[in-house]
């Protein structure tokens, strides 16, 4: 215990002295901790909730484009912002500092359960100082820090039920801790809905066969999709269709794999009897999902599905089932023992399954319908207005993204989902040529699955213990859904399952190569051997990191005061103006108020008046003065040529900026 709490102490007084140490030095170098404009959305609607202005950016509309647990944290931080706008962003980055080192031992002590001290040793080390997952959870000042803390902590609270059945009040705290999840980010909850089956069910096989057919019938009618109508880009044509067929596919097809006894132990159920059930039940449900469909394409005209699709997706999710059976009966160790029906299973066992399903998902599910219900009252819309706008600019040519090309990037195949072995690859091929970097990555491939393959077992049940299959599965249907919507404008942190996915796939395989070693003391030189190397890579790379961020050039001096200076200049006291951004030209500018015209931080009003076409004659009546933008973007890309084409007179130039009057023709 000792030991532990030793470690514990050690790794937090590092970060947080290296987060010190940025929190005290001079603001420019201060400032490139916050690198992006987005975070300033949330910065300066923070100061005005803190001021009495309400939940708005620009004092004017309100807003509800930000994730709301982070929220709550930058109120009290930058309510401080009016006696020294710099102060807050040096509390927060200590803030930053303390989720940080609050994630790295809860992964310490996860890690350390399963596997051993060593491991949980270099897991922490590892995600605390690595500099790509520094980026992403500890800098920029968004939700992601907050957001990471609180999914290892659930991943680590589920891990620990096991295959036991917890009392309710325990359930109940893990639920409360899904609900802040939730709030901390929003698409968390495609990762919510499969750890819940942890949670409900105790029966190992139930709960991964459970999560395999959701992501093989998901799978199977998203390809279907693609590879009947050959254009992903077009792929929000048919939105609303391939959602509601997802749905169906899961609420028939899952419960009728349960009647015909998929999800119980083999037993004396052969192979080929596995093989007949998936046919028959896929047919049947392909029957009930098929009437709703055809019944709405020939009622309305809103509703687009090709009918085509039912039959791909059949044949599809019947090999893609069957596949899952055959690996499954090859790797299961009950066959043979006595078979309990799928009625008998359930009387068994419904009790204990309601009382989860009320103590996790019910807490969840209330969480969802306040925040809901909240934002239709106060914003009128039930979810922030920036996640509807980067849908609505899938369907547009914006400047900001384009849609998925590919079906190899609809799926997720693409390195922009997985920025951790994304950056590593980059960083090998900086050193080494690329042919020999491509051979290492085959080589190491190989390696891997020779050690899956000779600790079959071990790995299999640690696999179970570490959640990666439900992590899996939120990955993947966190990816697959922004793509059904051809939403635009990702960004790198919103991919942080994927990371932690990633991240703990590795500690799996370091353990498994470990295990190998069948003498103790040599065991034990390579593990400490590693632990040194690792730490020292990991530190210097770490090391190198913080200097570059308090490294700056007299000429960069200030930039993130881009154009303050210069509107402060052209502009009278008082004065309203329009930015595509403009977060932290809005936190800094004095006496001006900063209106962002893109919508990610505005209100739903506005929103409804730029898919209308009606934004200028909305910001003309807010009483817009001016606006200053890149030229391209404002008269030339979409959806603002046509918004204010005869609405400017151009000011004066700023860099690649302009700055224009504005005036409702």
């Amino acid at each position: 215990m000792k030991k532990l709490l030793r470690f514990e102490i050690l790794i937090t007084l590092l970060i947080l002295s290296s987060h010190i140490y940025i929190a005290s030095s001079s603001r420019n170098s201060l400032m490139n901790w916050f690198r992006t404009d987005d975070a300033f959305y949330y910065f300066q609607t923070a100061r005005n909730i803190s001021q009495g202005l309400g939940v708005t950016f620009d004092g004017i509309n309100l807003t509800n484009g930000f994730h709301p647990l982070w929220m709550l944290v930058c109120i009290p931080v930058f309510s401080i912002a009016r006696f020294d706008l710099y102060l807050p962003f040096r509390v927060l980055i200590i803030i930053l500092g303390i989720l940080n080192a609050g994630s790295a031992v809860v992964l310490y002590r996860w890690l350390n359960r399963n596997f051993s001290r060593t491991i949980g040793i270099i897991g922490a080390i590892f995600w605390a100082f690595n500099p790509t997952i520094h980026a992403l959870t500890s800098e920029g000042g968004l939700e992601t820090g907050l957001s990471t803390f609180l999914i290892l902590l659930l991943l680590s609270k589920i891990s620990s039920i096991g295959e036991k059945r917890h009392s309710t009040w325990h359930i109940t705290i893990i639920g409360v801790i899904a609900s802040l999840v939730f709030l901390a980010r929003l698409d968390n909850i495609f990762l919510l809905l499969f750890l819940g089956l942890w949670v409900v069910f105790s029966d190992q096989k139930l709960r991964n066969f459970l999560v395999i057919d959701a992501i093989i019938l998901f799978l199977s009618a998203y390809l279907s999709l693609m590879l009947r109508i050959g254009i992903v880009f077009d792929l929000f044509v048919y939105s609303i269709g391939i959602y509601l067929f997802i749905f169906l596919s899961i609420i028939i097809k899952i419960p009728l794999f349960y009647l015909f006894g998929l999800y119980q132990n083999s037993g004396s159920l052969s192979l080929k009897k596995q093989m007949g059930k998936i046919g028959f039940s896929v047919v049947i449900a392909q029957f009930f999902i098929g009437i709703p469909i055809l019944l709405l394409l020939s009622m309305t005209t809103w509703f687009s599905f090709p009918r085509s699709v039912l039959i791909i997706d059949m044949l599809i999710s019947i090999s893609l089932l069957a596949l899952s059976r055959i690996l499954g009966y090859s790797l299961d160790k009950q066959i043979g023992t006595d078979v309990i029906t799928p009625r008998v299973y359930f009387i068994n066992n419904w009790r204990g399954w309601l009382k989860s399903i009320v103590a996790y998902y019910g807490i969840l599910t209330a969480t969802i319908t306040g925040f809901i219900l909240y934002n239709l009252s106060i914003f009128n819309t039930p979810t922030p207005v920036s996640g509807q706008i980067k849908q609505w600019w899938g369907k547009l040519s914006t400047i900001y993204g384009s849609n998925v090309d590919s079906i190899y990037d609809a799926l997720g195949g693409s390195f922009r989902y997985w920025k951790l072995p994304s950056n590593t690859v980059i960083h090998i091929t900086s050193i080494i040529s690329s042919q020999i970097t491509s051979l290492l990555i085959f080589t190491i491939i190989l390696v891997v699955i020779a050690l899956i393959l000779r600790n079959l077992d071990v790995f299999a049940y640690q696999f179970d213990g570490l959640l990666l299959l439900p992590i899996l599965a939120g990955a993947l249907w966190q990816i697959w859904t922004y793509n059904i919507r051809s939403y635009v404008g990702f960004r790198d942190w919103y991919w942080i399952s994927q990371d932690i996915l990633i991240f703990l796939g590795l500690m799996l395989v370091c353990n498994l190569f470990f295990n190998v070693i069948s003498k103790p003391s040599t065991q034990k030189i390579i593990m400490n051997g590693t632990l040194l190397l690792i730490s020292t890579w990991i530190g210097l790379a770490y090391i190198n990191h913080l200097s570059n961020l308090t490294d700056y050039s007299p000429e960069k001096e200030g930039d993130y005061l881009f154009g303050v200076s210069y509107l402060e200049e052209n502009t009278q006291p008082g004065s309203i103006i329009g930015m595509t951004g403009g977060g932290t030209t809005a936190y800094f500018i004095e006496d001006r108020t900063i209106v962002n015209l893109d919508g990610l931080i505005n209100s739903t009003e506005y929103f409804h008046s730029l898919k209308s076409h009606e934004a200028s004659l909305y910001l003309y009546s807010m009483g817009l003065q001016y606006i200053f933008a890149i030229p391209y973007v404002i008269n030339e890309s979409s959806p603002y040529k046509a918004e204010f084409s005869g609405t400017l007179q151009w000011m004066g130039n700023f860099r690649h900026y302009s700055l224009y009057s504005f005036a409702h023709p």
